[in-house]
């Protein structure tokens, strides 16, 4: 009985030691896996324009070897988006490659797709974390309708007294665009013809970049005004009369010289515009008009650990 307990426990530890796996060998394994699966960062570009998304196969690389990076830009936009550009102005631990790619245009809810090929700087001797920062550019449009009904006098107070001031159909579109131009009235609508009102435009950066101050005016402007009312255009803040309803925007500093629109939090100064309601025969209602060309940037970025 006690030589059966003997070979059993000998069996056990045999059948134990034949199981355990090389430690030897996965210690060589953990030494010579440096390098860490990659990665598709989807970069939100804080901009309802366009997202930017980069396939980096490895996060990390050795001093002195190349790495491949593809990128992909999506127009989310049903219009065009022009002049877009690419750039990569910081690239820490890389010293050759293609950094910038230029796109005429991005049609609409097209993607485009291109690859680089970095090499790393061969003489880096310690492990760092190298921060690839991009700026990205475009053009693209903007547009904001607003409803203006102008009632006759009569015709206002007698809906007035029956309660159905209310019932006048006015409504406001605006297309999607981290510009977003805000329309308010001295007075609720309808309005009563041949008075004076006042009109307040509000312009907001609803997106996490900037309107690029290289180009005069940015967002460059136009106001056109429905034949129901009259804008004085000199009591029109920064717009000054192009045509006969048509003002265009032009900010300008204290020597008047043309600037652009400055952004704070999100805000630039609002303007202010008196008009005159036309007279009309009956409910008029036309739409007022403010569209823009603007120039957007949008900075970003990702990171490369780079090892000697």
């Amino acid at each position: 009985m006690k030589n059966l307990i003997l070979s059993t426990i000998f069996l056990i530890t045999l059948f134990s030691l034949c199981s355990m796996p090389d430690i030897g060998f996965l210690n060589f394994q953990n030494q010579n896996q440096s390098l860490q699966p990659g990665v598709s960062a989807i970069i939100d570009s804080g901009s309802p324009d366009i997202y930017f998304k980069a396939n980096i196969p490895v996060t990390e690389v050795r001093a002195g070897r190349e790495i491949q990076i593809s990128f992909e830009l999506d127009n989310k936009q049903s219009r065009e988006l022009k002049d877009v550009n690419l750039t990569v102005y910081d690239h820490p631990c890389f010293i050759s490659g293609n950094f910038t790619n230029f796109m005429a245009s991005i049609k609409l809810n097209q993607t485009r797709m291109w690859t680089w090929i970095w090499k790393s700087d061969p003489s880096i001797n310690l492990q760092k974390i190298c921060p690839i920062r991009f700026k990205l550019s475009y053009e693209s449009d903007y547009s904001h309708f607003q409803d203006i009904a102008v009632l006759p006098e009569g015709e206002y107070y007698q809906r007035e007294s029956e309660g159905t001031l209310g019932n006048v159909p006015i409504g406001s579109t605006s297309s999607s665009s981290p510009l977003d131009i805000q329309l308010t009235f001295s007075e609720n609508q309808p309005l009563i013809a041949n008075q004076s009102y006042f009109m307040y435009i509000n312009y907001l950066n609803t997106g996490e970049g900037y309107f690029d101050s290289s180009k005069i005016p940015n967002p460059d402007i136009t106001l056109s005004s429905p034949v129901n009312i009259a804008i004085n255009s000199s009591h029109c803040g920064d717009y000054r009369s192009v045509s006969a309803n048509n003002y265009h925007l032009e900010p300008k500093d204290g020597n008047g010289n043309l600037i652009n629109l400055l952004f704070l939090r999100g805000k630039a100064t609002p303007t202010t515009c008196e008009f005159i309601t036309n007279s009309v025969p009956a409910m008029d209602i036309k739409s007022l008009s403010l569209t823009a060309t603007y120039k957007y940037e949008l900075d970003n970025s990702i990171s490369i650990t780079v090892n000697p």
